[in-house]
């Protein structure tokens, strides 16, 4: 059998598991809480997932069984049983068309474009010279933009170059370095940092450098800050300790329960299919499968909890005082606004005084076994606890399982299937990426946007009575109004929109 016919065959396979995929995940009824059958344990990674080589990191010792599926534990193990004798990708496949167009087309095929419509090009990519000003205050890679120093501004990305590569991709530690136009309030990028040396624009070199660093920011993004970061980290962290400390019927649990219910089943699915050494973080980035872990185990030591707060970041990016212009954070903070009105509401309903917050056990208990498990604990704001204080905690919590997980995750649709100026991979010889690895990074990123349980509805059920009820109908008023007032204006591709947004990261 010739290649291209076994490529057909297995691509043709593929596709039709990601179909099925796709249709076959709904979203999930949130539940009311139930008595807890018992605590949950924590191991590491890799005593749940021994092919995975990572013990720096907790997880779950077994998902609560409010959450388990069998059914879909035994669909994730029989399509991971499949990656490793059929693989999605075979050797000594050419590369992908030239234009970026049909290259699309052939990997994204009428079944699929039926489910879910087609990407789109944002503008900061068009033209085949990528606006990496535009790229650092809207979207996907909003707050990696930090002061470098002397008015200027920096994506620092450099230490991406300890983990091991791939021998034919170029490393990825770089550093981006702008400076702010006054005039005009936008940011020009004047210098790359790369393998390749200190780059200028008018390099001729300034193309792949350009590339190499656009390849740095959406892997950061998608492997440490998405699924490290959100996932791993506080997502599971948070999920875990809820459980844990709080009762079924508590009112902190019932407020944070539409945001944390089904993180270790969905975690436990995510990391088989992702991180395991057939998975799609393995096959498709420019690390070594050492290098991956090795990535893995040194950025969850370095991850904090205020790199994940907008309003921290804004302060001390100290970007809004300097006049830069970012869309993305105007419309973020006014998520974020919703998410803390929400918070303080509801906690006010149950402790009208810091005094009623102190003398309840049960939410000491909690932000210590969370602040426990997370590296490099909680923001000095946190203590003492007191109600504006968990109302800001709770905000920032609700605001990675819902923004962050969208933003990084999925919003990513639009952006890494335009490899000719987006690339996952940057090879050394100036070659695009075989046709076998776009199909799957196609495939990997229709799943994430698989429907989930949608912020936009009515969670006054959960409520432990008619005080919290009123505040979560008042929410989804809040969420609403937001809605309206954004569709008011023309949609944009890096945009968050309340209607996009899922409640909780259950995939």
């Amino acid at each position: 059998m010739s290649s291209s016919v076994q490529w057909v065959i297995r691509r043709s396979f593929w596709d039709a598991l990601t179909v099925l995929k796709y249709r076959g995940s709904k979203p999930v009824h949130i539940p009311v809480p139930a008595p807890f059958a018992g605590p949950v344990e924590t191991v590491r990674l890799r005593d749940v997932f021994p092919r995975i080589a990572i013990g720096a990191i907790p997880c779950a010792k077994s998902v609560p069984k409010d959450e388990a599926s069998p059914f879909k534990r035994g669909f994730y193990a029989l399509q991971m049983l499949l990656a490793r004798v059929f693989g999605p990708q075979q050797r000594g496949l050419p590369q992908v068309d030239a234009d970026p167009d049909a290259r699309l087309a052939q990997a994204y095929r009428a079944p699929k474009r039926a489910l879910f419509p087609a990407p789109l090009l944002p503008p900061e990519l068009a033209g085949g010279a990528v606006d990496l000003g535009a790229l650092a205050v809207a979207g996907p890679y909003y707050s990696y933009l930090t002061p470098a120093g002397d008015g200027r501004w920096h994506w620092d990305l450099r230490a991406l170059r300890a983990f091991e590569h791939l021998p034919d991709v170029y490393n990825l530690g770089s550093r981006v370095v702008f400076a702010h136009d006054t005039a005009t309030g936008k940011l020009e990028p004047v210098l790359i940092e790369c393998e390749l040396g200190a780059i200028a624009p008018s390099d001729p070199r300034w193309p792949t450098a350009r590339a190499i660093a656009v390849c740095a920011l959406t892997t950061h993004c998608g492997l440490v800050r998405h699924f490290n970061g959100v996932h791993l980290t506080f997502g599971s962290a948070l999920a875990i300790a809820a459980r844990n400390t709080l009762p079924f019927d508590h009112p902190l649990l019932r407020l944070l329960w539409p945001h944390i219910y089904g993180t270790q089943y969905s975690n436990e699915m995510a990391t088989l299919s992702q991180l395991d050494p057939a998975g799609d973080f393995a096959q498709v980035y420019s690390f070594t499968l050492a290098g991956l872990y090795d990535l893995y185990e040194k950025t969850y030591a370095q991850l904090r909890l205020s790199d994940y707060d907008p309003i921290a970041y804004r302060e001390s990016s100290g970007f809004a005082a300097a006049g830069i212009e970012s869309p993305g954070a105007a419309d973020l903070d006014a998520m974020y606004e919703v998410f803390e009105a929400h918070a303080r509401d509801y906690l006010t309903v149950y402790y009208p005084t810091d005094a009623d917050l102190a003398a309840d056990a049960a939410v000491s208990r909690w932000l210590a076994a969370f602040e426990s498990a997370i590296p490099n604990g909680l923001p000095a704001w946190t203590k003492p606890l007191t109600v504006a204080a968990l109302a800001r905690l709770v905000a920032v919590l609700i605001y990675i399982e819902v923004v962050e997980h969208e933003l990084r995750g999925s919003v990513l649709w639009n952006y890494q299937l335009w490899t000719h100026v987006h690339p996952v991979r940057v090879y050394r010889d100036g070659r695009r990426e075989p046709v076998d690895l776009y199909q799957r990074l196609v495939n990997c990123n229709m799943t994430l946007n698989t429907e989930r349980a949608s912020l936009l509805q009515d969670f006054s059920y959960l409520a432990l009575d008619e005080r919290g009820a009123a505040v979560f109908r008042t929410f989804l008023a809040r969420l609403e109004a937001l809605q309206r007032d954004q569709d008011e204006t023309p949609r944009r591709l890096w945009k968050l929109y309340p209607d996009m947004l899922n409640a909780n990261m259950n995939a």
